[in-house]
């Protein structure tokens, strides 16, 4: 079969609809040294020294904004300080 050939559905054909799953607002320090391709262990030590965006916290739990910790590696990664004064308009 050609690939550029899409066949057409029968006509008594039931509509699938299919979820596809968002990306998280938050992630853990799992799933952010994950993005970041990092183990979770060199990732809590760049946050222990101030080298990635400061995280959120709901209670107990510590989480990065996704879309910070994108924007910060294509700032080039700065220092969380540098990273601060950076985000001020």
């Amino acid at each position: 079969m050609d690939p550029e050939i899409v066949p057409a559905a029968p006509p008594d054909a039931v509509p699938v609809q299919i979820e596809v799953e968002a990306a998280p607002l938050v992630l853990t320090a799992r799933d952010a040294a994950a993005l970041l391709k990092i183990g979770k262990s060199t990732f809590l030590r760049l946050h222990a020294a101030g080298k990635v965006p400061q995280p959120v916290r709901f209670g107990r739990s510590v989480r990065w904004r996704r879309a910070e910790i994108e924007a910060w590696v294509a700032a080039g990664a700065p220092s969380r300080d540098k990273w601060a004064r950076l985000q001020k308009p």
